[in-house]
């Protein structure tokens, strides 16, 4: 994760999640204001997208795991709301 992706959701007021294996790059991120939120969990992810998405809410979440992880939840996410 470098910072200019959350960031970017952060200016476009969307919902942004990035992936990053190593806790302590996703640690210094979001210590360094480039991460709204940091999330370890991916069920706490998705529920966390979830309300974003119902609230409206912009936020950017850095994600502590593996990006296929992600994807893999992402698929069954989207396969429960549709």
């Amino acid at each position: 994760m470098s910072g200019a992706q959350p960031k970017a959701c952060q200016l476009l007021g969307c919902i942004g999640v990035i992936a990053e294996v190593s806790e302590e790059a996703a640690k210094k991120r979001y210590d360094q204001g480039w991460c709204e939120e940091l999330i370890y969990d991916l069920n706490k992810l998705i529920n966390r997208v979830r309300e974003c998405r119902e609230k409206k809410i912009a936020t950017s979440i850095g994600y502590v795991g593996n990006i296929v992880d992600l994807w893999l939840g992402n698929l069954i996410f989207s396969n429960y709301r549709n």
